[in-house]
């Protein structure tokens, strides 16, 4: 549809100036030799200025693309959070952290932190935020395809989605009737799914971070790695 676009225009471009040159070439305004020089920079400056115009819508849709998959994303975290949260309580976890989410490092302080509150098993609260997680996780999926998300991997969001996180909510389920332990390494297993979910959402914002962290250990490696090896 772009390359359509860009020839429709292109295609007039040279009409009307063919027809202006050869106009003028007619009336004497201008020799042979100088009309092709000025219809191959009439041309070239077309396509100069066809280039900057798609560089710029590009520009405007790619932010404002962004600014939506932005709140999604923000949306999507608190949301799981949310249930995350819930589902620690209803197995009988107490847990200080909310924003478990934000980076492993949060998510392994709440699950080293948790500990067994007096609460007993909420078989009713486990359904209800098990089967929440699994909703919000496909809805977010939904809206990638729907809204062409930018930097989105579709591919390892359907296999969190279809794979990976049937298999962690069963096994939290079943978890229920365990001991604490049991409970929370089966909450360590989900958590890390969906960590790795909204990592994906936060893949558009965190590349320059990414290929920073590479650049930095890339150097620390031609510093140190004769030593280290």
């Amino acid at each position: 549809m772009v390359l359509r676009g860009w020839l429709v225009t292109l295609l007039v471009f040279i009409s009307i100036g063919a027809v202006v040159l050869s106009a003028m070439v007619a009336l004497g305004y201008l020799g042979p030799e100088s009309s092709i020089t000025e219809f191959v920079l009439m041309l070239l400056g077309s396509v100069l200025l066809l280039t900057i115009k798609e560089t710029r819508d590009n520009a405007a849709w790619r932010r404002a693309v962004l600014v939506e998959q932005w709140k999604h994303y923000a949306s999507c975290r608190g949301s799981l959070n949310a249930n995350l949260y819930k589902l620690f309580h209803a197995l009988g976890l107490r847990v200080d952290h909310w924003d478990m989410l934000a980076s492993r490092e949060n998510l392994e302080r709440a699950l080293s932190d948790a500990t067994c509150s007096d609460v007993s098993v909420d078989d009713n609260a486990l359904e209800e935020a098990t089967c929440s997680i699994f909703d919000i996780v496909e809805c977010y999926i939904d809206l990638s395809i729907k809204n062409e998300w930018i930097d989105w991997d579709g591919d390892e969001a359907s296999f969190i989605f279809e794979s990976c996180l049937p298999r962690s909510l069963t096994v939290v389920r079943s978890s229920s009737k365990e001991g604490f332990e049991e409970r929370k390494r089966s909450l360590s297993g989900l958590s890390d799914d969906l960590l790795r979910f909204v990592a994906i959402l936060r893949r558009p914002w965190r590349y320059p971070v990414d290929v920073a962290h590479d650049q930095l250990l890339e150097k620390y490696l031609e510093r140190h790695g004769v030593r280290l090896g």
